[in-house]
């Protein structure tokens, strides 16, 4: 409004005859001041300097433009208070744009799906061949990602078996290629179980196997389906216990064994525990010690004694789930986190 008002004056100055006249001195004359003196910003005014049509010098509060009109019936709001510019912040503020630059995977052909005949037979019989080619060691499945550069996946434990459906999902880029933007999520997972009602093999599948084998399971009573998800937060409760979902509905749902969580929670990316039991086997898991470590207080880190720690295997799994597994979110705060960390927890982190 008052640059508007003061830029009329001057074109209508520029203008006469017909014509426009604006050299460089006149032109300059539209030229804001980019500072304020301290005077100009601390000395108290006692009017308003506003520019009109009819007098192109400052004109008194007691003689006001129609801005100032304005102003004046806003409870005497005052162009230079300071109220008057949090006024202007808080209505430009939600112009603010931020750019982000989003880092999309490279371009890839998809996989094919498959549906292996060993993994039928799985469903009928309950048993994979040694030698079958349709399951590998779920950790393998991370072989191509930058997380295997930090150890030997071939040396983690083989319990937890994953399809090689769910383990591919492109086609290899070529040599030297990574796939850690193309890892898939832990969600369908196939279990036979023992006599003793305790879960031996656990396979995890691919949505697309799931779908071709339900029907299948339904009818099987040698495997169960189950629905899991890693535990986001502490505020869900953790869904280990494969109990949230299971194909073919059964009175008394076998459990995973201790070590089978452990290493299915580990792959899946879950960052919580619920019990000190978890929590001793992730660290047997990781071959931590508690050699000068257990007993200190919650925040210190852990002594160990030398061979029990390995630093490549920790860095792995670091990797694995802050970048593969959590979009480079940090863990640090976490119960896996504090224990890739070397961190002793207690009871009360559980409770």
């Amino acid at each position: 409004g008052r640059r508007h008002q003061e830029h009329r004056i001057l074109w209508k100055e520029a203008q006469g005859n017909g014509t426009t006249k604006l050299d460089t001195a006149y032109a300059a004359r539209f030229l804001e001041e980019e500072a304020q003196t301290l005077e100009t910003r601390y000395k108290p005014q006692s009017f308003t300097e506003v520019k009109t049509e009819y007098n192109s010098g400052p004109t008194t509060i007691t003689s006001p433009d129609p801005i100032t009109e304005r102003l004046l019936e806003l409870e005497g709001l005052d162009q230079y208070s300071a109220t008057f510019r949090e006024e202007q912040e808080r209505e430009l503020s939600p112009e603010i744009e931020q750019e982000r630059e989003i880092q999309r995977p490279p371009p890839a052909t998809p996989a094919k799906h498959s549906l292996h005949p060993d993994l039928r037979r799985f469903v009928t019989h309950g048993t994979v061949p040694e030698d079958s080619k349709a399951c590998m060691p779920a950790f393998n499945a991370l072989s191509d990602t930058t997380a295997a550069r930090h150890f030997d996946v071939g040396k983690l434990p083989r319990g937890l078996l994953v399809t090689l459906d769910f383990a591919l999902t492109i086609k290899p880029l070529g040599i030297g290629h990574v796939t850690d933007l193309f890892q898939r999520s832990v969600q369908w997972i196939l279990t036979s179980a023992s006599g003793t009602g305790v879960i031996e093999t656990a396979v995890v599948i691919s949505p697309f196997e799931a779908q071709q084998l339900l029907s299948e399971v339904k009818r099987s009573s040698f495997v169960s389906l189950h629905l899991y998800s890693p535990r986001p937060n502490m505020g869900f409760r953790p869904l280990d216990g494969l109990d949230l979902y299971t194909v073919p509905h059964r009175g008394v749902s076998p459990k995973p064994a201790l070590s089978l969580a452990t290493q299915m929670n580990l792959f899946s990316g879950q960052l919580y525990l619920k019990s000190m039991d978890e929590y001793h086997s992730t660290r047997l898991f990781l071959q931590l010690s508690y050699e000068n470590g257990e007993g200190k207080s919650n925040g210190q880190r852990c002594s160990d004694a030398p061979g029990r720690y390995d630093e490549a295997l920790v860095q792995f799994l670091k990797v694995v789930m802050t970048k593969l597994r959590r979009d480079c979110e940090s863990i640090d705060k976490t119960h896996v986190g504090r224990i890739l960390d070397q961190r002793v927890l207690g009871p009360g982190d559980f409770r």
